[in-house]
């Protein structure tokens, strides 16, 4: 029996047997009712095991659709990119940093609508505070 036979219910049980992203992507994009049923389903998962790594691509790719739908699937617009220790500083980099630095406006205007600080020293703390 195919994927696209099965009920709903049954289909949303065997997506969640996926480790990675991409397979549910495969999935995703086999039809119209199936990528209806998961796509969603795969920015939450993106989110909760994979530490929303889609938004950051989406935030250096200009990838506008990817970044609104891990900000749907509950990702914050201040989501911290990476921590970089430096000597006596944690550095801090949100995708408001990332889609400036790659030149995407149509980001970085949709974070700062959502009122995302674009200070970057807002995003710089000492590693005692973290510790």
């Amino acid at each position: 029996m195919a994927l696209s036979e099965l009920p709903n219910e049954l289909n949303l049980y065997i997506a969640g047997f996926f480790e990675y992203d991409g397979h549910i992507n495969v999935v995703v994009q086999t039809n119209r009712r199936l990528h209806s049923l998961l796509n969603s389903y795969q920015y939450k998962h993106n989110l909760r095991y994979y530490k929303a790594t889609a938004l950051t691509w989406a935030a250096r790719k200009g990838m506008v659709s990817t970044f609104q739908m891990m900000l749907d699937a509950g990702t914050s617009p201040e989501h911290t990119y990476h921590e970089i220790p430096c000597e006596d500083v944690l550095l801090h980099f949100g995708p408001i940093i990332l889609a400036f630095e790659y030149g995407n406006d149509t980001i970085v205007k949709l974070l700062l609508d959502k009122g995302v600080d674009p200070d970057p020293a807002g995003w710089i703390c000492p590693v005692e505070v973290q510790e």
